[in-house]
């Protein structure tokens, strides 16, 4: 039941699509990028599962992006793969993954 499900969920639901998959990607190649494999918010034993999590998430925008990445990751290409797939929604052009394969990175 997706009312049930809603209701005790600290988020909203969002519908799967490209730009999804290219977020979630985003993720998991900044945890790898990153020098002690940290995620790029808070995680209890490599789960989203505390409450700042969710509010680190929320809250996310382009200046806090990029000192994240700026600070965290030490490769320039990694850096700009990152910037553009991890964009808050709101201001994210529409990347493709073909346009992400010809990245140089």
């Amino acid at each position: 039941n997706t009312t049930t499900t809603n209701a005790v969920l600290p988020y909203d639901l969002v519908q799967a699509s490209e730009a999804t998959d290219i977020w979630s990607l985003g993720v998991l190649l900044y945890t790898l990028c990153h020098p002690r494999h940290h995620p790029p918010f808070p995680t209890h034993k490599g789960q989203l599962t505390h409450p700042e999590s969710y509010a680190t998430l929320a809250s996310w925008d382009t200046d806090k992006l990029e000192e994240l990445i700026y600070d965290n990751i030490p490769d320039s290409l990694a850096q700009d793969v990152l910037l553009h797939m991890l964009v808050p929604v709101s201001e994210r052009v529409d990347l493709t993954v073909s346009m992400l394969l010809r990245h140089p990175f």
